[in-house]
């Protein structure tokens, strides 16, 4: 859903990015914005956040097992 979202959000704004018709030279920008955003937060979504929650979880088991060795101590 988040793929299909994405292209279907960007596509609608790739005539506004073009910045074809009346005023659409100061449209433009906003159109080039809003698609680098939504690229730059699927990136994020899709890659950035599983492996900071990959990380995570592998501290806390690395964690969990030290306090196991001192307790074995």
């Amino acid at each position: 859903p988040i793929l299909m979202t994405t292209f279907a959000a960007g596509g609608g704004m790739i005539p506004i990015a073009i910045g074809h018709g009346v005023g659409g030279e100061a449209r433009s920008p906003m159109g080039v914005a809003v698609i680098g955003g939504l690229l730059a937060s699927t990136v994020l979504t899709l890659l950035v956040v599983p492996c900071l929650f990959s990380l995570a979880e592998g501290a806390k088991h690395g964690l969990e097992a030290r306090r196991q060795r001192k307790k074995a101590h």
